[in-house]
């Protein structure tokens, strides 16, 4: 029932934008890593956007176009967000958001993450994937 319930939830939320202006989410995947990191961050710390907009993804320097370009996109921020992100924030090659066991995870103490909006940043992520039928981020 739970998730029937969450099914009518999203769809709902995706229909009552299905009109509005789509968001463009790019990575150039000839880029380092951190550019590439920088690049999903810098999406998801956008303020006052319709996340629920329809999401339009595209890998700069790869052919691939349409939904697999979606799914590869929502897997990639998930796994940034178990992985961690090459950022330079406090002086560390990976920042991770989140710590602990993979099928556990908790929330990084770092001051920085907190300065730098990081947490906003994972929730944006997280509801992005789960409306885009994306991966789910451990323990939701």
């Amino acid at each position: 029932m739970q998730n029937k319930l969450a099914g009518y939830f999203y769809k709902d939320l995706l229909h009552s934008s299905r009109d509005s202006k789509p968001l463009f989410l790019c990575v150039d995947i000839r880029q380092d890593k951190a550019e590439q990191d920088q690049a999903l961050v810098s999406f998801y710390k956008s303020d006052n956007v319709n996340w629920t907009a329809p999401l339009l993804c595209k890998l700069e320097g790869d052919a691939a176009r349409g939904s697999g370009v979606d799914r590869h996109m929502m897997s990639s921020v998930i796994f940034k967000l178990m992985s961690g992100f090459h950022l330079n924030l406090g002086n560390v090659a990976i920042n991770k958001i989140f710590e602990g066991e993979p099928d556990h995870l908790i929330p990084s103490v770092l001051d920085e993450l907190l300065d730098n909006d990081m947490f906003t940043v994972a929730g944006r992520m997280i509801g992005h994937s789960f409306l885009y039928r994306g991966p789910s981020f451990p323990g939701t």
